[in-house]
This record gives structure tokens, sequence and C-alpha cells, in this order.
């Protein structure tokens, strides 16, 4: 995620088969979400951006280790930059259609559970 702190602000984070992820990303490419972040697997040096404030948290600590679980289950966790409600929205929409999973926004305060 093209930032410089380990907050993943305004993006879109979930879980996703990979069975669902090339379909997820062309839809999301097509819906005008050129960024799609794929961090693939517990070993993914990548996915420190998203699990280095996880544990910081209160119940997003229990959202971390079933993100863990779901690469151990061959799942990725992605990545989409949301400019607005509106980009959220529709990210949402996108990955539901995909079976996403634990689907959560990082706001620039809070961390809202989509």
């Amino acid at each position: 995620m093209p930032q410089t702190t380990d907050y993943p602000r305004h993006y879109v984070v979930a879980v996703l088969r990979r069975e669902h992820l090339d379909a997820a990303r062309q839809e999301l490419q097509q819906a005008g979400f050129a960024d799609v972040i794929v961090h693939s697997g517990a070993d993914d040096p990548l996915k420190d951006q998203l699990t280095a404030n996880l544990t910081s948290f209160g119940d997003e600590s229990v959202i971390l280790q079933e993100h863990q679980k779901a690469w151990e289950e061959g799942a990725v966790t992605v990545g989409i930059y949301a400019a607005d409600s509106d980009h959220k929205q529709k990210i949402r929409e996108i990955l539901r259609a995909h079976d996403g999973l634990q689907m959560m926004y990082f706001g620039g305060l809070v961390v809202e559970e989509l």
C-alpha cells in the first residue's frame, strides 16, 4: 500500500478465496480501482502493513487471527484504496459479489467493519 505508515488509511481490506481473486480484481479494475494490493500469506512481507496495527486495536486482533487462519486455508487478503464513501461502498459490493469476508475500512480515526 503506497504510504509512509503501516496503517492502511483509506483502504478497504478483505479476505478472498484464491479462486475468486482474479475475477474480483478484474471487476475492481473495470470499476476504476486499478491498485489492488494482495497479501498472499503470513510469510508475505507486504502483510506487515495490514497486521502491524491490528494487534494494537481491541477487536481487530481477533480479525488478524481470522486473516491468518484464512491464509493457512489458502485465501488471500486484498487492500483497495477508497477515496470516498461512494468508492468504499462500490468496493464492498464487488467484494461481496465474490464472497469477500472480514471486510473492513480503515478510516482516518476509525476502523469500520463492512
